[in-house]
């Protein structure tokens, strides 16, 4: 399994739900997603489409983060506590960080890896991480949260360093 980086098509595809169906795949993913992660030492979370399939899931980085570790068909709400503004990183575009600005709390509904279905609150980098996990799975990055000059100026460096 590999890492695929911008402009690669798949990360700008909206992934489909985990069913009865394909969930054979998941459990091959997740183990070569884990191990995927444990190579990126600074990695919190991947999903699914940066690594190639186009399954709605993330997984994250085990005693990162208070998250699940597999996160199945993720809905997420925001919470009562506003906005903030803070740099951000992602696998796809490595090297940029940018300032974005996110909910610092959210309400997720998700299965876990045994399909067991939770809504849970989470708050700081945790929500951080879900929004930003959860763009990718809906075929967007997070240079749709900012300006344009900085989203073209990243674009143009991602196309240079293929």
């Amino acid at each position: 399994m590999s890492l695929y980086f911008y402009p690669h098509p798949l990360l700008t595809k909206p992934t489909v739900n985990v069913d009865e169906t394909n969930r054979h795949e998941i459990l091959s993913f997740i183990d070569e997603a884990r191990a995927l992660l444990s190579a990126l030492p600074s990695a919190l979370a991947i999903a699914a489409n940066q690594c190639g399939r186009s399954h709605r899931m993330f997984i994250t980085a085990p005693g990162k983060t208070t998250l699940p570790e597999i996160v199945v068909n993720p809905k997420w709400s925001y919470g009562p506590y506003g906005m903030e503004l803070d740099k951000e990183g992602c696998l796809s575009f490595p090297g940029h960080n940018l300032d974005i600005r996110r909910y610092k709390n959210v309400l997720l509904d998700y299965f876990d890896e045994q399909g067991n279905h939770s809504i849970d609150e989470f708050n700081g980098l945790d929500a951080r991480i879900i929004q930003h996990e959860c763009e990718h799975l809906d075929g967007k990055t997070f240079l749709q949260n900012t300006d344009r000059r900085t989203k073209y100026r990243i674009i143009e460096a991602m196309r240079k360093r293929k």
